[in-house]
């Protein structure tokens, strides 16, 4: 991963091989930051991603093990109760066919490269903790 520091911000280049969600995680224990989002371009050689409806409590999984396009990538970084970096990536993936695929990504190795700009807020932390009813991490706002 190469990283250049902007103002508030980051411009990161994942290379091939890394896998973007260790990517983010790293950074976060790296710079230390409080809260921030991120959106990404480029590629990926394999995904695991998740489609989820809490309120049928379904979490499919899908694992693609294919070259395809990230056409976008969204999400936020805050810190879970254990003061680990809790990524919240979503997803949408183009396969060679035309066809796209997406959801919550959970693992995404990248392949030529990603792109992605992460934009910090230093001191505003954001933490997230269990919602007991839907047993999914929310902010804790």
């Amino acid at each position: 991963m190469r990283i250049r520091h902007l103002e508030n911000a980051y411009a990161i280049r994942v290379e091939p091989g890394e896998e973007v969600v260790a990517a983010l995680k790293s950074l976060a224990k790296q710079e230390g930051f409080g809260f921030a989002y991120f959106w990404a371009i480029g590629g990926m050689s394999s995904a695991k991603f998740i489609y989820v409806d809490l309120k049928k409590d379904i979490r499919n999984l899908f694992e693609l093990s294919e070259q395809c396009e990230v056409l976008s990538l969204i999400g936020n970084i805050s810190w879970d109760e254990n003061n680990e970096p809790f990524i919240h990536t979503h997803v949408v993936l183009g396969k060679e066919d035309g066809t796209t695929l997406g959801g919550h990504l959970i693992e995404g190795v990248v392949y030529p490269m990603l792109e992605v700009f992460v934009q910090v807020f230093a001191d505003q932390r954001m933490n997230r903790k269990l919602n007991l009813e839907t047993k999914a991490m929310f902010w804790a706002i």
